[in-house]
C-alpha cells in the first residue's frame, strides 16, 4: 500500500469518529446554565448515530449554587414514542469533571458513553437529558435532535 492510499485511508477512518457541538435547547435548567452539548462520533450537517455502535455525549455547564446530586434521566423521543434511560447518583458522579459535590459557580464536564440501542427506531429523534438534584428535581435540562440510522 502506498503512502497516499494509507495517508487517504487514516483520514477517513478519522472522520468517522468526529466530535462537533450540536444546537441544544435549555429545557428548564434550575440550577445551572447548559455552554455546549457535543457528541461524538458526529457529523456537522445532521449527527447522525447508528444503531448497534458506541456514542457520546459530553456536557458542559457551569453551575449557578451548590447541590447534592440526585441521578439523571435521558428520555428519547420519537414518531413511535418515547424511551428513558435512567443513571444513577453514583454513576453521575463518576462521570462529571470535576467530581461531586457540585459547587456554585464552577464549570462540570458531564460525559456519558453508551451504544445505541439495536431496537431505536430508524428516523429523527429528539434526546432530553436532564441531571437531578438529590429531591430529584432536574437542575439541568438540555433537548437536542439527532439522526438515528
Amino acid at each position: 500500500m502506498n503512502l497516499v492510499t494509507l495517508f487517504v485511508s487514516g483520514v477517513l477512518f478519522n472522520l468517522s469518529r468526529v466530535t462537533y457541538a450540536v444546537d441544544f435547547r435549555d429545557c428548564g435548567s434550575s440550577k445551572a446554565r447548559v455552554i455546549s452539548v457535543t457528541i461524538s462520533p458526529c457529523n456537522p450537517a445532521h449527527c447522525t448515530l447508528r444503531r448497534g455502535q458506541e456514542s457520546s455525549v459530553d456536557i458542559l455547564f457551569t453551575t449557578t449554587q451548590r447541590f447534592t446530586v440526585g441521578a439523571a434521566r435521558v428520555q428519547a423521543g420519537s414518531p413511535s414514542g418515547f424511551r428513558t434511560l435512567s443513571i444513577t447518583a453514583s454513576e453521575v458522579c463518576d462521570l462529571l469533571t470535576p467530581g461531586c459535590p457540585v459547587l456554585a459557580g464552577r464549570t462540570y464536564s458531564f460525559k456519558y458513553t453508551g451504544e445505541v440501542p439495536k431496537r431505536s427506531t430508524v428516523g429523527p429523534m429528539t434526546i432530553r437529558w436532564e441531571m437531578l438534584d438529590s429531591n430529584l428535581i432536574p437542575f439541568l435540562c438540555a433537548e437536542f435532535d439527532v439522526q438515528i440510522e
